[in-house]
């Protein structure tokens, strides 16, 4: 009986050490003044119901808002970038890998991030379009340009949309 006990008590301890490594938290920090790339495949942003986003790292050192490093990440897909700026306002670009057409959509993008629900809002034209809600999270190492540095840590988040 003490041996059963003992086995669900470490079962459960295991189950909540690994619920536990599994939520992430994220702050407005995280989001504001960052850049995220997201496949577009045959507009899968706009379809799935899970996302995978990157963080796209701009340093003096490294430059991976470079489409064609981004392009390999996703391994020749087209992608969708999104620049979260200072005040919630948003630019959204699509690239087509084939022809190498950046367009930045037109109309007026933001965002809204709900700490309390973890829960990332997208707006266009002040029209709720998308609510990502995070739930996992993993590093990932993007190509850099510079030879001296020739692999970049990032993130790489699944979001779930809502």
């Amino acid at each position: 009986m003490a041996y059963l006990l003992k086995l669900c008590i470490s079962t459960l301890t295991i189950i909540c050490c690994l619920s536990a490594q599994a939520q992430i938290k994220l702050s407005k920090k995280n989001i504001e003044c960052t850049t995220w790339a997201v496949i577009n495949t045959d507009s899968s942003f706009y379809k799935l119901e899970n996302i995978k986003i990157v963080q796209l790292i701009d340093t003096k050192s490294s430059n991976l808002n470079d489409s064609k490093n981004v392009s390999e990440y996703f391994k020749d897909n087209n992608f969708i970038t999104m620049q979260f700026k200072k005040n919630h306002e948003l630019e959204f670009y699509e690239t087509n890998v084939d022809s190498w057409e950046i367009v930045k959509k037109k109309g007026k993008y933001s965002w809204n991030f709900s700490k309390g629900r973890q829960a990332l809002r997208l707006y266009f034209n002040s029209q709720l379009f998308a609510t990502l809600k995070p739930v996992s999270q993993y590093q990932v190492y993007l190509k850099s340009e510079y030879i001296e540095n020739p692999l970049i840590a990032s993130v790489e988040m699944v979001m779930k949309k809502n």
